[in-house]
């Protein structure tokens, strides 16, 4: 299972990347032909809001790694060879 999951989350990781990346350029296109008018203040404050996991201020790797570390434990609560899972999660991330 710990394979599986870590596979699975660097996937997921990637194609989150990915919409996100052409999210962004799609609507600098439509911000830069005038179809829409973007509020990046408004949106920089919501994003702070949602992934300023450490409520610092600042979105770092600090967060990433905080937000990383609830997964993990999430996934290992209640199971009996917590260690195999998380070298096994390591794997499937690693390699995946």
């Amino acid at each position: 299972m710990g394979v599986c999951s870590g596979y699975l989350f660097k996937k997921l990781g990637k194609m989150f990347v990915l919409v996100a990346g052409l999210g962004f350029v799609t609507l600098q296109l439509l911000a830069n032909s005038g179809y829409v008018q973007v509020d990046w203040l408004k949106i920089e404050t919501r994003f702070n809001e949602k992934l300023d996991l450490d409520r610092d201020g600042k979105v770092t790797v600090r967060d990433a790694k905080y937000g990383l570390n609830w997964v993990i434990d999430l996934l290992m609560r209640n199971l009996q060879f917590k260690s195999t899972f998380a070298g096994a999660f390591y794997l499937g991330f690693w390699y995946g």
